[in-house]
This record gives structure tokens, C-alpha cells and sequence, in this order.
């Protein structure tokens, strides 16, 4: 990854101190990340991401689920989407990012969502977002797309998503969505899109929650009703925070 020999570069040359571990399969930066919160016995250890949002996701969610709530997370991205970059203004030049992260005396506190899903037994955390229907099948499509590593080596990795929103738009189906916060209910009959937001940004650009903050204290759900191909208007947008999740 050239982004990764930038950093390392730079580290060398700055004689800061750091140890390498590299993902090698989907999930496994979760591992990695747990292991690192569990048996780490230093206090001035930060750990930085480098990759997407989905590396940056599994790295928060291996640290939770160590139980460790004061290992600092600094992030440089690399990945197609960078949402979490682009929602918080992180720079694309990985110079300047690491410049800030060795700068800064203090971390930043942002929110954390907490999911739980059923059917499969899948638990996890994010700071992006989580969804179901036609949103996370888009972004389910990108992630296994043959082309998508190439068009990340082209800077294009946005494009992967573009190409999977027309290969998904014609196989998904509207779906019943119970929404649950505290002792309020709704249904909503026919949900197409439903996402539970931690910023403004959705598969590599797309401003779908205009005024969501990673430090609001809140989340953010969007459903979208399935009406017309032209036309899916905002059927319920509110800000909440869900009891499961942990901040």
C-alpha cells in the first residue's frame, strides 16, 4: 500500500517508535486490534489505522470489545470511500494527517454506535454508519467487486459504488421497518433505505444526513420509502440515541 510506505517512511525518519500489524482477511483487523487493547502494557500507545472506513470500523470494534475505553485510535486514510475522512475534514495527503496526529497533546472524544444483528448473531461498532436494504446491499456490492481494487489503485474507488447503485437498484424490494426509541414505535410499510448515521456521508460522498456530527452525542436515522424509480423521498429523519448504543 503506497500510503502505508509514506507513514512508515516518515516514522523512520521522525525515530518514532512503532510496531507493524498487517490485515490479512475481512474481519481480521478486529483480531488485531483486540489483541493490541488487551495485552498492551504501555500507556502512551495510540493506535493508527491506516485503510477505508471498513478497517477503520473493525479496529474501534476490536478495541470495544477488549474492553479497553482510553487506547487513543488515529487514522490516516486509504481506503475507496473515506467517508469518515471526508465527514471530519481529514486531509487526503497522509503527510499532513500524521503531522496532526504527532501534534496533537489530546485526543478527541467522538461517538461510538453500538449494533446488534439477529439473524446472523453479528455484533459489532462503528463510527460511520450501519444500514440495511438497498444501502447496504450498494456498499455489500461494492466491497466484492472485481474492479473496485483497481479503480482504488486509479484514485476512483468511488466509482465502485456508482456501478454497484445499478446493479443492486432493480433486485431489492421494500420492506417493513419497526423503529423503536424509547416508548415511541413506528412503522414504516414500505422502507427501501434505512441507515443509522454517525456523520453526514454515505458510500464515498453521498450527503445523505446534511447536519450529522461524529461529536453531537447523537445518531442520525434515515429511512427512505420506496415510491418511484425517479422519486424516494426522506419518509423519517430524527435524530436519536438508541439504548444500545454506548458513547
Amino acid at each position: 500500500m503506497a500510503t502505508w510506505h509514506i507513514v512508515k517512511d516518515e516514522l523512520n525518519r521522525r525515530g518514532v517508535e512503532f510496531r507493524v500489524r498487517t490485515s490479512k482477511h475481512p474481519g481480521h483487523t478486529v483480531e488485531l486490534a483486540h489483541q493490541i487493547a488487551k495485552f498492551n502494557d504501555r500507556d502512551d500507545t495510540v493506535l493508527l489505522v491506516i485503510g477505508g472506513d471498513g478497517t477503520l470500523n473493525q479496529a474501534v470494534t476490536g478495541i470495544r470489545e477488549a474492553g479497553n475505553t482510553t487506547m487513543p485510535v488515529a487514522y490516516v486514510p486509504a481506503g475507496s470511500g473515506n467517508d469518515f475522512a471526508r465527514a471530519n475534514r481529514i486531509s487526503k495527503d497522509p503527510l499532513k494527517v500524521l503531522d496532526a496526529i504527532i501534534d496533537t497533546t489530546e485526543p478527541v472524544r467522538i461517538d461510538i454506535g453500538e449494533f446488534h444483528e439477529r439473524t446472523r448473531n453479528q455484533h459489532g461498532y462503528f463510527v460511520n454508519n450501519v444500514g440495511v436494504g438497498f444501502d447496504a446491499a450498494v456498499v455489500d456490492a461494492a466491497n466484492h467487486s472485481r474492479v473496485k481494487p483497481f479503480l482504488n489503485r486509479m484514485h476512483l474507488g468511488t466509482l465502485a459504488y456508482l456501478l454497484s447503485v445499478f446493479s443492486v437498484l432493480f433486485n431489492r424490494h421494500a420492506f417493513e421497518a419497526r423503529v423503536n426509541v424509547g416508548d415511541d414505535h413506528d412503522i414504516i410499510p414500505n422502507a427501501y433505505i434505512c441507515t443509522t448515521t454517525n456523520h453526514p456521508y454515505f458510500g464515498g460522498g453521498v450527503r445523505i444526513m446534511p447536519g450529522a456530527s461524529v461529536i453531537d452525542g447523537q445518531l442520525d436515522l434515515v429511512i427512505v420509502e420506496e415510491k418511484h424509480f425517479f422519486y424516494v423521498p426522506v419518509l423519517n429523519d430524527t435524530n436519536f440515541v438508541p439504548q444500545e448504543a454506548r458513547f
